[in-house]
């Protein structure tokens, strides 16, 4: 630790064996939930229109000033919103003006929407799965079934595809539910 701290050798060290990287990769869930939870509320898209002030956005989003403040600077600190020197609001040029505002053909926020309300959670109880599933029934069923729901799209693409004529029979490595493959009517 003294060489990481260290003026001559302490900048070299931090750059290629410091422990920011590490941190931000074990926090990054921090900014990821402001993000999600901003697109989930309309964020974007309220700011869409022009700059807001951020009693403005917490009256439109119905957010508690003590929550509201630290969110949207957060919001800043990660180029999506910027804040000008009245302390209104307005979507960045980084992504936030295109991709994250309900109204325009280029919104995904869809994804975003659907990570927040659902796949947040799932992965927030990724320790309990190394033990759990196998378990308890009913944990390992409802496993099954949304990993079986995330793949099904990918597997009826593979197999509307797939050259099945050509083989007599197959392997299923994967699948959660080993579903067979069938081409898609």
């Amino acid at each position: 630790m003294r060489a990481l701290q260290s003026r001559i050798t302490g900048p070299v060290l931090r750059r290629v064996a410091g422990p920011q990287n590490t941190l931000e990769m074990g926090t990054a869930f921090w900014s990821s939930r402001a993000v999600l939870a901003a697109v989930e509320f309309g964020v974007f898209t309220q700011l869409a229109a022009g700059p807001l002030s951020g009693q403005e956005l917490m009256d439109a989003l119905g957010w508690h000033p003590r929550t509201a403040g630290p969110v949207l600077d957060a919001l800043v600190a990660l180029g999506l919103l910027r804040r000008d020197r009245a302390g209104r609001y307005s979507n960045s040029r980084r992504g936030a003006l295109l991709f994250f505002d309900r109204a325009k053909p280029s919104y995904f926020g869809g994804l975003m929407e659907l990570s927040s309300r659902r796949l947040f959670n799932l992965w927030s109880r990724l320790p309990s799965f190394f033990s759990a599933p196998s378990r308890d029934p009913a944990a390992r069923r409802s496993f099954l079934i949304g990993m079986t729901g995330i793949s099904t799209g990918e597997a009826m693409l593979i197999a509307a595809r797939f050259p099945w004529k050509r083989f007599r029979s197959f392997v299923d490595i994967g699948a959660a539910q080993g579903r067979w493959p069938c081409p898609s009517p």
